[in-house]
Formats: C-alpha cells, sequence, structure tokens
C-alpha cells in the first residue's frame, strides 16, 4: 500500500473496511477486509464497475483428489499481483498516518490520511481471473524449460492456493526449487509452504522459514505429521452462537460445515435432512423449532465433538502414474 495523493483523479474510489478477528490453535490473527461491493443507493459498487473475466479455475474436488494421489505433497500460497498506477486510485481507503519508530516497529498517529493498494486486493470481482490469467500465461510461455512444475500450476491451482506432489522426497525438493525460480521470474514469491517431506522441512528451517505441522489444503486441515486429513470440530461449534434455536440458525450452521471430499457425508447428512424439514413443515426462519426438531437438532449438535477422534489418512496409497 501506499499514500494516495491529494491531487484529483477522474476516477476515484474509497473501499470500506472493517477488522476481522480469527482464533485458532490457540492464536489469534487479525486482518482487515475490504467491501468492494459496497454502493451509495444512487451509484454502483466497484465491483459492479468491473468486468468479472471468465471462470478459469479447476474444480476443487478434483484438486483435493490428486493432492492424495502421491505419497509426499507440498502446498503453497501465492502473492498477489503488482497493480497498474493507472488503477490504484480505485482502490483507495483511509487509515491513520504511520511514522517509523526506532525499534523497527510502525506507530499510528491521529492523523487520517488517504492511501491505496499497490498490488491487486482480492475482493475485486475480477481479481480471481486477473490471477489465473496470469498464471496460466506465465506457464505456458515457460512450460518447455520446467516440464514439470508449468502443467501442475494451471490444473493444481485455486483462488491463491496450490497443493501438488511427487511420489517420493527427491521428487518434491526438485519440484520445489524448479517451481520457486519458475515464479521468481515474474517476481511472483511464494509463502506459506507446507509439506509432510521431512527432508524438505529440514531445507526449509535451514532457509529461516517457518514449518507448522497443522495446516489446510484448499480448507481442509491437514496434519502433516501424522498424514491425515480431519475437521476441526471445535472450530465448527464455535460458530453456534448463543440464542433460540430457529431455521436461521440452523441454516447458518449447515453451511458452515465445510466437507467438499464429503468424508463426513453421514453427520452432514442429518442436519440437512433436518433443515428439509422445517421446509416442509413451513416453518418461517425466526421461529423456534417445534420441540421434536428441536431436539434432533441439539442431539446433532452434541455429537460433533465426536468427529475429533476421526483422523482419515490423506495418502490413498495409490497413484495415477
Amino acid at each position: 500500500m501506499e499514500v494516495a495523493s491529494l491531487e484529483d483523479s477522474t476516477t476515484v474510489f474509497y473501499l470500506p473496511h472493517q477488522v476481522v478477528k480469527k482464533v485458532k490453535n490457540g492464536r489469534t490473527k487479525w486482518r482487515i477486509v475490504f467491501d468492494t461491493s459496497s454502493h451509495e443507493s444512487s451509484a454502483p459498487s466497484l465491483n459492479e464497475a468491473l468486468e468479472m473475466g471468465p471462470n478459469l479455475l479447476p474444480e476443487i474436488l478434483a484438486i483435493l483428489l490428486r493432492f492424495r494421489l502421491h505419497p509426499c505433497d507440498v502446498t503453497q500460497a501465492f502473492l498477489q499481483l503488482v497493480l497498474d498506477k493507472e488503477d490504484r486510485d480505485l482502490t483507495r481507503f483511509f487509515w491513520y498516518r504511520t511514522t517509523p519508530e526506532s525499534d523497527g516497529f510502525y506507530r499510528n498517529t491521529d492523523e487520517v490520511i488517504a492511501y491505496r493498494f499497490t498490488r491487486l486486493p482480492f475482493g475485486l470481482t475480477c481479481s480471481i481471473f486477473l490471477l489465473a490469467a496470469t498464471l496460466r500465461e506465465h506457464t505456458e510461455r515457460h512450460k518447455a524449460t520446467f516440464t514439470t512444475p508449468a502443467p501442475l500450476i494451471d490444473k493444481n491451482t485455486f483462488m491463491d492456493d496450490f497443493a501438488a506432489g511427487m511420489e517420493d522426497e527427491n521428487g518434491v525438493i526438485k519440484f520445489y526449487y524448479e517451481l520457486s525460480s519458475m515464479m521468481k521470474l515474474i517476481n511472483l514469491p511464494l509463502a506459506k509452504w507446507a509439506t509432510n517431506s521431512e527432508q524438505l522441512k529440514a531445507i526449509w528451517k535451514a532457509e529461516g522459514q517457518s514449518v507448522e505441522a497443522q495446516t489446510q489444503v484448499l480448507g481442509v486441515s491437514w496434519n502433516t505429521e501424522a498424514e491425515c486429513l480431519y475437521i476441526d470440530a471445535d472450530e465448527l461449534t464455535k460458530k453456534l452462537k448463543d440464542g433460540p434455536t430457529t431455521k436461521r440458525k440452523l441454516l447458518q450452521t449447515t453451511a458452515s460445515f465445510y466437507n467438499p471430499l464429503e468424508l463426513y457425508f453421514p453427520v452432514s447428512l442429518l442436519s440437512k435432512i433436518l433443515f428439509q424439514d422445517t421446509w416442509c413443515r413451513g416453518i418461517i426462519w425466526d421461529k423456534l423449532l417445534p420441540t421434536d426438531l428441536g431436539t434432533r437438532w441439539h442431539t446433532w449438535v452434541s455429537g460433533l465433538s465426536s468427529l475429533l477422534q476421526v483422523h482419515v489418512p490423506r495418502w490413498l496409497a495409490t497413484s495415477m502414474e
């Protein structure tokens, strides 16, 4: 981000934003979410003024299935693309002026000024297409030089997440270096790597990179040491807000049960059947559920903690090769 000039521009849009707090595994993370779909009653939003572009993303299920076919796997997330200077004033926002301190940290002052993005922010309706198109063009240009990573980037990248695997540790280490070299050609560094390869973990530690045993692959929890996939039942139950049990609350919980591989389908199916029953009875959104439905709902919720004991092997002990 950079300080925006006070000079008038013909195309300016100020992004509303709010802070989001996420507590997971005993750690608290804060991030700022920009609302590119907000607008005044008499004007369109920024997203409405942008062209979305075609969908170039592969299916999440296909990526996750391929992710389970190799003994050694590696995942990482791409950083974002540089935003053209002519378009940066469309991503302005207000924030406090910051000043560097002697300890190396920055401090906020009381002065509010305008900033703007220098990199493409996720949230724009065109962000997904621009990133996918850039990666596709880059891999097409260098597929003859980087024969291993180039074909995998196009079919194994969803949004800014990438997952791929090799048949042995030597293969995954070689892949790591080739992919890193390939992405350096367009100054698109890689971040947030994870792997089940002990040799590659040792390399990262020597390079000063952080290595975490528990991570996520396209939203699916993965323990790289135990080599298993699991669901964070505690995270799911935390989303059950206190308050009356209504049809709306039932839908919110059911929708938050993220299960793309359908590993926990017998559990998620029960909540879907229960939600279907509310429609069949004509229950309105914010009305308390009848006693029998409420009892079934609380029984389902109380059983979610048992999912902590269910760990599914990540590798299917088979390969496409």
